[in-house]
């Protein structure tokens, strides 16, 4: 499973994207590009001197989604595509997006049909249901969506707030998990951490290293409360600290790449929970039914059998032990998904 793997196939850091900006596509030709949406997977022709601007207005001639919702994504790992007015006058070979690309197209309306349970059309448009907020893919998406959660004890976080990176918080939050890693020498040694503790800690206070089921366990820990992982690809929840018999609970869905927070909406106060006592199992059930809408909508990434290309010497690789021996083999950090 996508939390089992060492700790290093989850530390695939940023720092090469300036290096591959410089591979970009040709300055003419026909630009493909895949696309995973709500209607299905999208095969889109643009060509090299195509703006970001066309992308947007040719994924939503093909899907049901606005340029007002739209939410791009692209890359590996998945960063967010800027669609504001200044943006979308930039080439997309700029950007850099090449061809072959595959891209992930969503809606950042929280009620909107990717996030939200289907509802049966006779329940009131003020029924309470499970909703997934977006959190930006920008190496912290864990750490941002655990604070969007823990943060919002009273449930009067606004249904429509953005899901913002605290960078200061977010810091903090690691090095609470080095502090605790230090703190525990017997628990997390080297066969926990599939590195030595020394090369962990220094490792996940950097700000592009990424969070997975470790610090999810310890951050369970520290928060003194369940997180409950729901795996868009397989459906399970994978309970953090149900052994330690917590009294509340927060969720959490993957992708396979990227944590969101999951909220119940309650449209008639235009607010969201965010933590919820352990002993209301439906809200799991509820969760579940969101995974498999997310799913079925092809929004996921299945890291064990994808395949993958490096950014910067556009190697084809297969899976996440690929690009992990790819990475400590060339120094080459940057990938992208392939079909």
């Amino acid at each position: 499973g996508p939390f089992n793997g060492p700790y290093l196939t989850r530390c695939m850091s940023t720092v090469a994207s300036k290096q591959s900006a410089s591979l970009g596509a040709p300055v003419s030709g026909i630009l493909l590009l895949r696309c995973k949406s709500p209607s299905g997977q999208l095969n889109i022709e643009l060509s090299s001197d195509s703006t970001v601007g066309d992308l947007a207005d040719k994924v939503c001639s093909l899907t049901d989604l606005t340029r007002r919702s739209l939410s791009l994504r692209y890359g590996y790992p998945l960063k967010r595509l800027d669609l504001g007015a200044e943006n979308c006058s930039k080439l997309l070979t700029q950007v850099p997006i090449r061809n072959g690309e595959s891209i992930v197209a969503d809606s950042i309306e929280p009620r909107s049909a990717s996030h939200a349970i289907p509802a049966a059309s006779s329940v009131p448009a003020t029924q309470p249901s499970i909703i997934r907020l977006i959190a930006p893919s920008d190496n912290c998406c864990l750490f941002t969506s655990v604070s969007t959660c823990v943060e919002n004890e009273n449930s009067l976080r606004s249904m429509d707030a953005p899901v913002v990176t605290n960078a200061e918080g977010v810091q903090e939050t690691r090095n609470l998990i080095a502090s605790f890693v230090q703190s525990y020498p017997e628990t997390f040694n080297q066969g926990i951490l599939g590195m030595a503790p020394e090369a962990y800690i220094q490792n996940i206070i950097r700000p592009d290293c990424w969070g997975g089921g470790i610090e999810v366990s310890i951050l369970s820990q520290i928060y003194e409360l369940e997180i409950n992982v729901v795996d868009v690809l397989t459906g399970r929840i994978d309970r953090f600290g149900e052994d330690k018999a917590y009294q509340q609970r927060i969720l959490l869905l993957y992708d396979g790449i990227h944590y969101d927070p999951l909220a119940m909406s309650y449209p008639d106060k235009g607010t969201v929970q965010t933590i919820f006592p352990t002993s209301l199992n439906s809200i799991l059930d509820e969760a579940r039914n969101l995974a498999v809408s997310v799913r079925k909508a092809g929004l996921f990434t299945d890291l064990t059998n994808c395949n993958l290309m490096c950014s910067v010497c556009r190697t084809p690789l297969k899976g996440q032990q690929g690009a992990q021996q790819h990475a400590a083999s060339t120094g080459h950090t940057q990938f992208q998904e392939r079909k």
